[in-house]
């Protein structure tokens, strides 16, 4: 039952994904081209400011799933009533304050970034609009959403995605195609959201009808929401950062830079974190359940896939990254966009943050909070020291140095601490598998990259990708083979029944 949620969770994620990146792609390009750089990094930076608004969330998303996993994996609708009763209280708190501070945040934009090309109102109404829809959420559907992730239902909340992720983009191509002011295409995502809203609604009023608001809420339920909160403020540290900094110090031109670099790399997250995701919670309801003989192949299988995955797409990534950047600026006919040292960076960047993923969430999935918040709090430090250093003497290589010297602390400490303190296993068994498929990594991406790549269009970028992509999946699972055969028949043996029951009967059982 675990596999068959676990693979459709992650099959809806994929599915939603490769939509939310096509129409993603498209708009962003539109609005680059239709608006410029200096919109474009305003939309960035106001962005990464929101993130900081949803410190006042506390830790309680977090900690709320953790929560729930007892209750449901024991199903007693009792204890999960009373813990979500008292996270909706505290959740209509939350949009109310989110609102207002980005209210007054609209306000002092103008006076921390300085750009005589935008009106002062257009970029309060942007800030403005941008808390409003955070609001929306909070008010109406995130509770529920956390939810459906604890019960392992998170291919609900793709579905549902999938669709508005068409919609929005569509929308507002249209609207920018009769040229509609920046303002009226923020407008658009409020919108769409209270249409999620009474979606997300409408199915867990009909699948959980057990649920009851009048019990007594249980305040106990959020006790780790402090530990949680440590690492939260450290995390908007360590990935928010980057462009506020770059935009304060270097101005909205780099900071549109940085954002189309980044855009390209988050959309890729997008494709894997939701299977990181949705192990995190199997693993969450594994120990609950007590499998414990089954959870150390569970967990080794899991950790080389993770590793061959981080291969083969940064592999990949660093191969056709320039090649997708020149034709999605080419419009724009500036070449500071084009930088084989931001790829590189970035490359590394996210090869760090996605090796610490796979123990990361095994210390989310056991709530060890309290125990590690030490170290993301160190993380953090080094991340804001070294960017504000380098800023001005290197520009965004230097904040780009920063986050890679906080990764590499906090990625080796969580590697570290995940064997020792969990798993109870050597270290030695992680090392030799991550120095063996950064090899092959290094050494696929320096013989992609020698080949002469003459790309016209996105057609001829996609095609050459795929050929690319399927190559190096090659390579690195015929070299991980002799090394790894169990673990990896492990993983297709558990995926295999839930594809032939979809294949024979179409649908998941």
């Amino acid at each position: 039952m675990r596999s068959k949620k676990a693979i459709l969770s992650i099959i809806t994620a994929l599915s939603t994904t490769v939509i939310r990146t096509v129409m993603g792609i498209w708009f962003a390009k539109l609005f680059l081209e239709t608006y410029g750089s200096s919109i474009n990094g305003l939309d960035a930076t106001i962005t990464q400011l929101l993130s900081y608004l949803l410190l006042v969330d506390g830790g309680m998303g977090a900690s709320i799933i953790f929560s729930l996993y007892k209750p449901l994996a024991n199903k007693d609708w009792k204890a999960v009533s009373e813990i979500l009763s008292a996270a909706r209280k505290i959740f209509r708190w939350i949009a109310l304050i989110i609102f207002i501070l980005s209210i007054l945040l609209g306000f002092l934009i103008p006076y921390f970034i300085h750009d005589n090309t935008i009106p002062s109102t257009t970029m309060f109404w942007i800030m403005a609009l941008a808390g409003l829809n955070v609001s929306l959420d909070y008010l109406g559907d995130s509770l529920y959403r956390l939810l459906l992730m604890a019960d392992q239902r998170s291919y609900i909340i793709n579905l549902i995605a999938g669709i508005l992720h068409v919609l929005i983009p569509l929308v507002s191509i249209i609207f920018i195609k009769h040229g509609a002011s920046v303002i009226v295409i923020k407008m658009i995502i409020p919108i769409f959201t209270i249409l999620r809203i009474i979606m997300v609604l409408s199915f867990v009023k009909r699948k959980y009808t057990m649920l009851d608001f009048n019990v007594s809420p249980n305040w106990a339920a959020v006790k780790k929401t402090k530990d949680v909160l440590v690492h939260k403020i450290s995390g908007l540290v360590v990935y928010n950062t980057d462009i506020v900094v770059i935009s304060v110090f270097l101005g909205l031109k780099e900071s549109s830079i940085y954002a189309v670099y980044n855009m390209v790399f988050t959309m890729l997250k997008k494709f894997i974190t939701p299977i990181f995701r949705t192990v995190e919670h199997t693993f969450g309801n594994m120990m609950v359940g007590e499998l414990d003989d089954n959870f150390q192949k569970t967990y080794s299988s899991y950790e080389i896939m993770v590793l061959m995955m981080i291969t083969i797409t940064m592999t990949v990534s660093y191969i056709m990254v320039l090649p997708f950047i020149k034709l999605y600026t080419s419009r724009l006919g500036d070449p500071s966009y084009i930088s084989t040292t931001y790829a590189m960076l970035f490359v590394l960047i996210n090869i760090l943050d996605y090796t610490r993923m796979a123990p990361g969430n095994l210390i989310s999935a056991t709530g060890q909070y309290k125990e590690t918040k030490l170290y993301s709090m160190i993380e953090a430090a080094i991340n804001i020291t070294v960017t504000l250093i380098l800023v001005k003497i290197l520009g965004i290589t230097g904040v780009l140095i920063g986050t890679i010297c906080s990764f590499a602390y906090r990625t080796t400490q969580i590697v570290h601490y995940t064997y020792k303190k969990i798993l109870n296993q050597p270290l030695r068994r992680f090392v030799y598998r991550f120095i063996w498929n950064s090899l092959i990594g290094i050494i696929l991406s320096l013989s992609f990259h020698a080949l002469p790549f003459k790309i016209d269009n996105f057609i001829e970028w996609l095609l050459i990708s795929i050929l690319v992509s399927l190559s190096v999946f090659s390579i690195v699972l015929v070299l991980n083979m002799p090394f790894e055969k169990e673990n990896i028949n492990y993983i297709f043996n558990r995926i295999k029944p839930v594809f032939l029951k979809f294949v024979t009967k179409g649908k998941f059982e």
